[in-house]
């Protein structure tokens, strides 16, 4: 029954209504207000998707630790549940909540030696205990 509807979501015309960004950045979204509970606007939302995609090639171009592989699956599921164009409830989200908490645990714990790293960190923490 699971494999019908989701054949039937992709051969259906009406579940590609959006644009391709508007689902990237409605996912994006999503995954913000179901796992830490942000509500974000449309300007912040791509800002920190910008931040995101920026930092995370810095890591998989200078890392040499295995936290590419987090990221590869992290970036390959994200996109493949960004393809969905319909409401994202939490449970669609679920298999991504470990991997985006381990991705911002690496970068909070990795990159406030910097001085970049350290005003992220800084907003990080102040926005998450607000």
């Amino acid at each position: 029954m699971n494999s019908k509807n989701f054949i039937k979501l992709f051969q259906s015309s009406q579940s590609f209504t959006t644009s391709r960004l508007d689902n990237l950045f409605n996912t994006f979204t999503s995954l913000n207000k179901y796992s830490l509970n942000i509500s974000l606007s449309s300007w912040q939302t791509i800002l920190l998707l910008i931040i995101i995609l920026l930092s995370s090639l810095m890591i998989l171009f200078k890392s040499k630790s295995q936290i590419k592989i987090f990221f590869i699956f992290f970036l390959t599921c994200f996109l493949g549940i960004s393809i969905y164009s319909g409401p994202k409830y939490a449970h669609y989200l679920g298999f991504l909540y470990p991997f985006y908490f381990i991705l911002i645990g690496y970068f909070l714990a990795k990159y406030p030696k910097i001085f970049f790293g350290k005003i992220v960190t800084a907003i990080f923490m102040i926005l998450f205990i607000f």
